[in-house]
């Protein structure tokens, strides 16, 4: 097998077919290496391949991401009645639940973006 480290010796990929430009040959692989591996999971010191007590595994944010982007697609659906009201077609007494609502979902998104 063979891995590939970044300059930090963390293990970013392995092939059990074929290798890497400047890959490194591993002749023994800690048992359940393959199913557990994940990019900086393990490192590669002394010719042995070892498991990273700092590793930290990546944060999934994909049902924040999604909510931020319902949120601003909430938001853009009424960028159409700020436009009225900015060419005068809408008084300030129309606009006024239109703008609170858009300061609302724009205070969601910067809540959930700092989240990030």
């Amino acid at each position: 097998m063979q891995i590939q480290t970044d300059e930090n010796n963390r293990i970013t990929g392995y092939a059990t077919v074929g290798g890497f430009v400047d890959g490194a040959e591993v002749e023994t692989i800690p048992e359940g290496f393959a199913e557990a591996f994940q990019p900086g999971k393990y490192r590669y010191e002394n010719g042995k391949i070892l498991e990273d007590p700092d590793f930290t595994p990546p944060v999934d944010n994909t049902a924040l991401l999604n909510q931020i982007g319902e949120l601003k697609a909430e938001l853009c659906a009424t960028d159409y009645k700020a436009l009225k009201y900015m060419e005068g077609w809408l008084t300030e007494e129309e606009y006024a639940p239109v703008k609170a609502q858009r300061q609302a979902l724009r205070d969601q998104i910067n809540e959930l973006e700092g989240k990030l």
